[in-house]
């Protein structure tokens, strides 16, 4: 059983991958699953869903599913704004080995990367995978619209954590190269795209990443949760009906680009960063995925 994967257990993989944590201090042997929420109500243009009891529903539903697959009890506790799943190992058990096995020894969400028995996995596998990234992580609202050259279309969000700068490039080429799903851009969680015109020299936050997705593209892989996929279907149905540019993947980098330069920022030194990119000045999200190791495309002449 060691090293075993199926749909279920690349469900929960990815889950974990950005919403997990490993605690493993025998006898304390513990798996936590934080499944937030951005606002109380989600809503596309024509449904709309209470998120609480939504993430109630969906959230009793993926326990019985871990359950099954670990052979232990989740434990549902809810807060305001999350619901958070936790698994109890009272032994070394062979799920419990496979799991950290699995995940290559790693321990949080802020390190956590693709597990490479993932990325050899048949689709259906591959799949999974990514339902349970994003029904961990991933979000889609009304407003989230690409202006400048789509006038409109809307877009999963998919939010990793700022501490971790090697999962975003390792998504966008797991979403590009296994799945054949176009990534449109990263939001880098970096001082030079969050506060471009230098408004907040001292305190800008380093917000999370973000791998942002058309809806209408990610339609093929879809989520698990009810609610997030009948917002996920509207949208991109409604973006396919519109007279609308298609899908915009990496390889449009390659094409002619506006210039969009950012002032410089005294974070660029910050230790928060990693050591590639500190003490480096960037304008655009692709001149980080390029350092961050991305070896989709050759970047556009600057």
């Amino acid at each position: 059983m060691i090293d075993y994967l199926d749909t279920d257990v690349a469900y929960l993989l990815g889950l974990i991958v950005t919403r997990g944590q490993i605690v493993d201090e025998p006898p304390v042997r513990r798996l936590v699953i934080t499944l937030p929420f951005r606002s109380l109500i989600a809503s596309g243009d024509k449904v709309q869903f209470e998120q609480k009891t939504q993430l109630r529903l969906g959230s009793a539903e993926i326990s019985d599913r871990l359950s099954e697959v670990l052979g232990a009890h989740m434990n549902v506790t809810a807060a305001a704004k999350r619901k958070t799943l936790s698994a109890l190992f009272p032994t070394n058990s062979i799920a419990w080995r496979d799991l950290t096995l699995l995940l290559e020894g790693r321990k949080s969400y802020r390190e956590f990367q693709i597990p490479p028995n993932v990325l050899d996995a048949p689709a259906d596998i591959q799949k999974d995978f990514m339902r349970g990234v994003v029904d961990g992580s991933g979000w889609i609202v009304p407003g989230t619209y690409y202006r400048s050259r789509t006038r409109g279309k809307r877009r999963v969000f998919i939010a990793i954590d700022n501490a971790n700068w090697v999962l975003p490039v390792q998504l966008c080429a797991f979403l590009q190269q296994k799945l054949k799903v176009p990534v449109g851009e990263i939001l880098w969680g970096h001082p030079n795209l969050r506060d471009p015109h230098c408004r907040s020299p001292k305190t800008v936050s380093f917000r999370e990443h973000q791998v942002r997705v058309f809806c209408e593209s990610f339609e093929k892989v879809g989520f698990y949760l009810d609610h997030k996929n009948a917002i996920l279907a509207e949208f991109a149905a409604e973006d396919s009906a519109r007279d609308l540019p298609r899908s915009i993947s990496f390889h449009y980098l390659g094409k002619k680009h506006r210039k969009n330069l950012k002032h410089k920022h005294p974070q660029e030194l910050s230790r928060k960063l990693p050591s590639v990119i500190r003490g480096k000045h960037y304008d655009y999200f692709w001149q980080i995925c390029r350092d961050m190791g991305c070896q989709q495309t050759s970047p556009p002449a600057e």
